[in-house]
Formats: structure tokens, C-alpha cells, sequence
């Protein structure tokens, strides 16, 4: 348990996050609102202040990597200092306009909201699951980590992988580690440490997400905190995102639903400042995920087909003022893709010039042999279970057959939108081009988000009946407070409370799953030693192993965290994954990767012998996790290898003339 002195001393971080969570979509809503004048002052935002702050959320979000992009192109160097400004402007721009617009008291109240509770209860179970990590779990954390720290280097977004790896372009989504920079920045945390802490702030953060998608599409808070407690109590998703360090996926999904409900609320109420929100939200949500923008592109799809089937086969009305009332829905729709695409468009070109040529020729040569080891139907269910499914499902039933006719139209939307995620994760089985470009893994854990907002409505339903009943027959009595009307109304949130404690008791989620993690105490305290007894810019030798049915080498062991951990310019012997989709890379790098790989898996061979030596290779590390270098054929060539460190089965090994010093 931590003591009380422990926990003001998070404090600190606590305003911080806040900070950036908060302060630039206040600042930027508040714009917006003003435009709009007192007849959209929430910019359709439900729930009061809670929804302006939520919003503001949201917009955050979408609108730091566009401060980082639009930054990095004027040439503006991040830091501290630079942040500390935006941030300041921005507090006063909000703190102007709420001044304008008059003091409230909301601020104890939003403190106590059951949502505000929820939040941080999953932002506690987060931080417990992974108080005793020293760096980030999984093979994706390492560039995840790695891309942090040349946002860090750089000042901004990257544009190029050196001195980590010979590759002079950056085109990978970069939301979360814009994210994790600014943490970093701010907080003065390592980037391997600001990777874990946005990561666990971001899967706390699902749970207000959550809400937003589920009470708009419902119109009811009880829906929206039903489908709340699932994603942060009940799902195995995201929580496990910690053990594959699948942090860009979930800040994308995390914005998501933002970008959705901003979406709807334009479509269906057109004003200029609402096309802004939603055109903010679109390009924000292309920059911190590709993915995820084609999963909000296949929302869009799957609205406009239900709407438009709805629009075409009312009855009464004529086929011309039909198509006539189809006609501004579309229109609106592509006004979102144009602001959008208006404020994504100098990252597109860099994505035309060193992303997209390669990942077209990836996909022209996928097989099927490799869809179905990589992109199989078992993913898309290992990781919902059954209870999820069954209260979507029964959240479609209730929906449909007693909810009003926007309710069932969103549903039915939701619906649609799932099918096609399906589809888009695996086209191949239904005869269509692109498999492999999502992947059903992908899709398999982010299926938390469509069936929790289906889920909502089945909890909460058969709650506000029995509330409906309660108050036909109490609602003019107030002897005892249990039957007063105000506590009828905040009972959803009692128990909205009360089952998630039960659940955070039956359910812990809050674990993680050591096999996923590539360091170890042993190791880290190898890499400790190699940074302090080899000489800076030393090569190191780790292990590895063939991926993606030979597409890629892939390291395996906690030597691929020596550059990042041990500094001074150390190298070895994989490059990070993600750079083997950049365009301008040194054109003989997978070739050498490949070798050096070879060489691992016969490590005593004289041709390997001469592959290290070409190499500049000095040092060989063997990691205590899935290693794939033998240490008994090192130990039994004395000549050419000699052991330096060893720690538990954590090992670090000279080559050849480092021997003989």
C-alpha cells in the first residue's frame, strides 16, 4: 500500500496530466463556443459542465500531435519551456472565457461524479498493475519507447531514426509518443518511464471515452456509465494492452469516440464551429493512428448506409424530397473528410513519399499461408469471452424493440459498423483486396469498444424502468431519503460505483502477465553493466528470429533494449521494427540484418566469425528471455568468445580482440 507521504507526491503528476489533458481543448473548445454564440454554447455537448469538460478532453487529444506536426514544420523546437508556454496561453484563454461567461460551482460536483470516481479507480488498478515494471513489456514498447526518445532528441516530430538505426525518414503514427514526449518533457520522467505512465493514463482514460460514445448515441447517462464499468472493470480489454504494449492503438481508440459523437453532432445539427470539432477530430485521429481512422471512416460508412436506407424507404414522402433529405447528410459528411483532410495534408505527403509505396508492395506479395497464421478468425474471439457479446446482443434486442427511432437507427449503425470491422480485418475470406492492412488482432482487441456501447443499453434499460416505476409511486413522498426524487435519480450511479468495487474485488484486472516481459532484474542489471564497462558506440550481438514468415527480423530478448538503456551510442544488432516500413532507409540494412541474424544462430561458424568482424560487432548479449543464442557453443569456443558478465541467465560475452585485452 502506498502512504500518504507516497501519495502526495503524486500529486505533482496529477495537475500535470490534468494539464495536458485539459487545458488545450479548453482553450480551443471555448473558441469554438464563443463563435457559436448562445445558441450552441456546449457545441451539443450533454451533461453540462462535465460534458464541456469531457469534450475538452477529447479535443486535447486530437490536438497536440497537430501541434507537434504544424510546430515541427515552422521549425519550432520543443521543450519544457515551449510547453509551458502553450500550456499557459492556453489556461488563459480558458480562464478569460470562463470568467466572460461566469463562475460556476461545478467544480466539487464533477469531483464526485460517479464518472469522475470511475476514472480514477481504473487509473489506480492501471498504476498498481504496473508499479514494478522498469521499462515497458513486449517487443512494440521498444520502438514505441525508442520513437519517444527522438521526439525528445529532435524536439519534435522525428525526421529520421539515426544515431539508432541508418534511416533517414519517419512516417509512423505518432499521437502517443507526441504524448509521451510532452509527459517527458514535463514531468522530467525517462522516455521508457513516460511510455508506461501515458500508457496506463490513456487505458484509465477508455473509461470516460466510453461514456461519451454510449451517451450520445442513447441519450442516457445510466447507458453511459453501464458501459463505463464494462470497459474499465469487467473487459479483459484494454487492460491487457499492458502486456503487448499496444499504447497507439488504444490512444486512438481512446479519441475515437470523440471524433464519432463530434461527427453526429455536426450531421445532425449543422454549425460551422461543430464542422471545426469534427474536422479536428478526424485529422487528430489520423495522426495518432491509421488504423483507427479507417475504423472512424467505416463508422462513417456504416451511418450513412443506415441512414440513407432509412431516408429512401420511409414511407409518405416523395423519391425526389427523399434524396433531397439524403443529399445534406452526405454533403456534411464530406465537408468532416475535407477539414480534415485540409489539416492531415503535410502529413499525407510524407506518408505518400515513404509509407504507402511500401506497405502497397507488403500487401501485393501477402500469401495465404501468412493470413492465416497472422490474420486468423481465432483472434477476432480469443479475447471478448462470452458475457460481453450476449449483453450486446441484448442490448440490441432491448434497443430495438422498445427504444425510441434515433436510438434503434445508432444501433443498428453500431451494428453495421461491427460487421464491416470484421470484414475490413480479414477481406480476404469474402473475396476482397486488402488482407493483411488491419489484421484481425487488431479488430479482436478493439472489440471492446462497439459491443461495450451495445452492452449499456441492456444494463441500464431494465434500471431506469424500475427507477420510472419507483418514482410513479414515490415521487411525491419524501419521507425517507432513499425515496426521494434526487436519489432516485443518482441511484445509476450508486450503483454504477458499487459494481464496479465488487467487480475490482471478483475480477482484478490489475496484473500483468510476466511472460511478456523482455527485461528482467538479471537483465536490467546486465545492461546496467554494460554501460558502465564498454567502451561507448560498442555493437552488440542479441538475439533475434525470423517474423511475418521471413518479412522481418525481429529481436527477441532484452538486448534490444541496450541502445535505449545503456546510452553512449551503443548499437546492435536488429533495428526496431517499425523502420522496416520507412522509405528512405540505408538500402543494404535488411541485408545486414539478415546476416547478422544468421550469424546468432551459428555464432562459433567461421563465416559468422567474419560477418561480426565486418560488422564491428565486439560484444555478444544473451537475455534471460527467449534467447536464441547459444550460450553453450560461446562458452565452448574460449578462442573467439570469452564470458564478461553473467547474472542469472543474463549474459554478456566479448568477441575475439576484446578477448585479448
Amino acid at each position: 500500500m502506498f502512504t500518504a507521504i507516497e501519495l502526495a507526491g503524486w500529486l505533482p503528476l496529477v495537475l500535470l496530466g490534468t494539464g495536458l489533458l485539459l487545458v488545450p481543448g479548453l482553450a480551443v473548445g471555448g473558441l469554438l463556443a464563443a463563435g457559436a454564440g448562445r445558441r450552441d454554447p456546449a457545441l451539443g455537448a450533454p451533461d453540462g459542465a462535465l460534458g464541456r469538460l469531457l469534450d475538452a478532453l477529447g479535443l486535447s487529444l486530437a490536438l497536440w500531435p497537430l501541434i507537434l506536426l504544424y510546430g515541427t514544420l515552422l521549425q519550432i523546437p520543443f521543450s519544457p519551456w515551449t510547453i509551458g508556454i502553450i500550456l499557459s496561453l492556453g489556461a488563459g484563454i480558458a480562464l478569460g472565457l470562463w470568467l466572460r461567461g461566469g463562475r460556476g460551482r461545478a467544480g466539487l460536483r464533477l469531483l464526485s461524479h460517479p464518472l469522475t470516481l470511475l476514472t480514477l479507480g481504473t487509473l489506480m488498478i492501471r498504476f498498481l498493475a504496473v508499479h514494478y515494471l522498469a521499462v515497458p513489456q513486449w517487443g512494440d514498447s521498444l520502438h514505441h519507447t525508442l520513437i519517444t526518445q527522438l521526439f525528445l532528441e529532435q524536439r519534435g516530430v522525428p525526421h529520421g531514426y539515426r544515431p539508432y538505426a541508418p534511416v533517414d525518414s519517419f512516417s509512423y503514427h505518432f499521437g502517443f509518443h507526441g504524448l509521451a514526449a510532452l509527459w517527458a518533457w514535463l514531468s522530467g520522467q525517462t522516455a521508457w518511464s513516460a511510455v508506461i505512465s501515458v500508457g496506463q493514463i490513456l487505458n484509465a482514460l477508455a473509461v470516460p471515452a466510453a461514456y461519451v460514445l454510449t451517451r450520445e448515441l442513447f441519450r442516457s447517462r445510466a447507458a453511459g456509465l453501464a458501459s463505463a464499468v464494462l470497459v474499465g472493470f469487467f473487459s479483459s480489454m484494454p487492460a491487457a494492452y499492458v502486456d503487448w504494449g499496444r499504447y497507439t492503438q488504444l490512444a486512438g481508440q481512446v479519441l475515437l469516440p470523440f471524433a464519432l459523437v463530434w461527427f453526429l453532432r455536426w450531421v445532425e445539427a449543422p454549425a460551422w464551429p461543430r464542422l471545426a470539432l469534427a474536422g479536428l477530430g478526424a485529422a487528430g485521429l489520423g495522426l495518432t493512428h491509421d488504423r483507427i481512422l479507417i475504423f472512424y471512416a467505416l463508422f462513417v460508412l456504416a451511418y450513412l448506409g443506415v441512414r440513407g436506407l432509412h431516408i429512401l424507404t420511409r414511407r409518405g414522402s416523395r423519391p425526389g424530397a427523399r434524396w433531397s433529405r439524403l443529399a445534406p447528410v452526405l454533403g456534411r459528411a464530406i465537408a468532416v473528410a475535407v477539414v480534415g483532410g485540409v489539416l492531415f495534408a503535410p502529413w499525407l505527403g510524407n506518408l505518400l513519399a515513404n509509407y504507402l509505396p511500401g506497405l502497397f508492395h507488403r500487401l501485393d506479395t501477402v500469401t495465404p499461408s501468412y493470413l492465416d497464421e497472422y490474420a486468423g478468425w481465432a483472434f477476432l474471439t480469443q479475447y471478448l469471452g462470452l458475457a460481453l457479446p450476449a449483453l450486446a446482443l441484448l442490448g440490441v434486442l432491448v434497443t430495438g424493440i422498445g427504444g425510441p427511432g434515433r436510438a434503434r437507427l445508432l444501433a443498428a449503425t453500431l451494428v453495421v459498423w461491427t460487421g464491416l470491422l470484421v470484414v475490413a480485418a480479414k477481406p480476404d475470406a469474402f473475396h476482397l483486396p486488402g488482407g493483411g492492412a488491419i489484421g484481425t488482432f487488431t479488430v479482436g482487441i478493439a472489440l471492446y469498444l462497439p459491443l461495450s456501447t451495445l452492452a449499456g443499453p441492456a444494463l441500464a434499460r431494465p434500471l431506469l424502468a424500475a427507477l420510472l416505476a419507483a418514482r410513479r409511486r414515490w415521487g411525491a413522498r419524501t419521507s425517507g431519503w432513499w425515496r426521494t426524487p434526487a436519489a432516485l435519480r443518482r441511484l445509476p450511479g450508486w450503483l454504477a460505483l458499487l459494481t464496479a468495487a465488487l467487480l475490482a474485488v471478483v475480477r482484478p484486472a490489475g496484473t500483468t502477465d510476466p511472460h511478456f516481459a523482455y527485461v528482467t532484474p538479471d537483465d536490467l542489471a546486465a545492461i546496467i553493466w554494460a554501460g558502465g564497462h564498454t567502451p561507448p558506440g560498442a555493437h552488440f550481438l542479441i538475439s533475434a528470429q525470423s517474423t511475418y514468415q521471413g518479412r522481418a527480423i525481429t529481436a527477441t530478448d532484452a538486448g534490444m533494449w541496450l541502445p535505449l538503456l545503456a546510452g553512449g551510442g551503443r548499437a546492435v544488432s536488429v533495428p526496431p521494427l517499425s523502420t522496416g516500413a520507412e522509405g528512405r532507409q540505408a538500402a543494404d540494412l535488411a541485408r545486414r540484418t539478415a546476416a547478422l541474424y544468421q550469424a546468432g544462430r551459428q555464432p562459433t561458424a567461421p563465416a559468422s566469425l567474419a560477418v561480426l568482424r565486418r560488422e564491428h560487432i565486439g560484444y555478444v548479449f544473451v537475455g534471460e528471455q527467449a534467447p536464441t543464442i547459444s550460450t553453450t557453443l560461446l562458452l565452448r569456443d574460449p578462442g573467439d568468445y570469452c564470458l564478461l558478465y553473467q547474472q542469472g541467465r543474463s549474459y554478456i560475452f566479448g568477441v575475439q580482440a576484446i578477448c585479448r585485452r
